[in-house]
């Protein structure tokens, strides 16, 4: 048994094989940690901003902050980049992009998970809460609209209006 300690809240945390990557704040501000499984240690920090939501694929912990979203290395904890946002609030990595979206009025957005590049966007009043599945991308509305929506091109495959709210919870298939 062990304890870390972040020196204040913890705002999330994702494990991955023998590594917990911890999103909170550090004696010199807001962190992200990478922490080992059996003994509680810290791996390494990174300064990126503010704690924020935790997404980890092929070697890179991806950390989306109230301003921007970082790409970290696992196993340094280096940037790999990094780009500004407009109020990211959710992260979704699907089989060939990263997906994130953003109450701040930019849409959805698709990236190259390598690079930060951006794949498309698509400007509209979704709730930022994507799920890729089978080469498609749902997403909620607060119109209470679902849409499905090409992971490639962004392009819509269909729509369902059957919510009399919005849908602001990431869609389960």
């Amino acid at each position: 048994q062990w304890v870390f300690n972040a020196n204040d809240d913890v705002y999330y945390f994702d494990k991955v094989t023998s590594t917990i990557y911890v999103g909170g704040y550090g004696e010199d501000g807001s962190r992200l940690f990478a922490v080992d499984v059996a003994s509680g240690s810290q791996q390494w920090s990174y300064a990126g901003g503010e704690a924020g939501i935790i997404e980890v694929g092929a070697g890179t912990v991806y950390n989306l902050t109230g301003d921007s979203l970082h790409a970290v290395d696992t196993r340094t904890g280096e940037q790999d980049w990094r780009i500004g946002t407009q109020g990211g609030e959710a992260l979704t990595l699907g089989d060939d992009a990263l997906y994130f979206g953003s109450y701040g009025g930019e849409g959805l957005y698709s990236l190259d998970p390598d690079t930060g590049e951006t794949n498309w966007q698509v400007e509209s009043i979704m709730f930022p809460y994507p799920f890729e599945y089978n080469g498609i991308v749902y997403v909620g509305a607060n119109s209470g609209a679902v849409y499905a929506l090409d992971s490639l091109s962004g392009g819509q495959e269909w729509v369902w209006n059957g919510a009399n709210d919005g849908v602001n919870t990431y869609p389960v298939v």
